[in-house]
């Protein structure tokens, strides 16, 4: 299950978790569609919890998912990863020490320099785009 409290969201996971979702949407649609067909041969309680377990389904945590996933991927274009806001600041930060050299001498005046993880976190989003998945702001990129 992909949560608005996750750190990092990838477009791969999204994709993964809807294919699985729809697959068991899938299940019950096709279960239902049987069941309509049955009908005429003196079946409609089978077709009646067919039908009620399609429309459980839809209105379920998994069928709500489904369908923010799905707009989520429409939301995110060409994007690959969701960073969430509240994990932004940590994941500049990481970004900041794997791919600068930053002087740690304690000789001076590197013992006097601090970078300011906040501006920088800040100025970045500038190359993210701000989404919306349950609520809770996402950056993509």
């Amino acid at each position: 299950m992909i949560t608005s409290t996750d750190n990092v969201i990838t477009r791969h996971d999204i994709e993964e978790r809807i294919e699985e979702l729809e697959t068991i949407r899938s299940d019950l649609q096709d279960t239902y569609d049987d069941e309509s067909v049955a009908e005429s041969d003196g079946a409609p309680n089978d077709m009646n919890e067919a039908e009620e377990a399609l429309t459980d389904f839809d209105n379920s945590d998994d069928g709500k998912e489904l369908i923010a996933l799905k707009e989520l991927l429409d939301d995110i274009g060409g994007c690959d990863e969701l960073i969430n806001d509240s994990y932004f600041l940590d994941y500049i930060k990481d970004v900041i020490d794997d791919c600068y050299e930053i002087n740690t001498s304690s000789d001076w005046p590197y013992r006097h320099m601090t970078i300011d993880y906040e501006a920088a976190a800040e100025e970045a989003k500038q190359d993210y785009t701000s989404v919306d998945f349950f609520g809770q702001t996402f950056w993509a990129r």
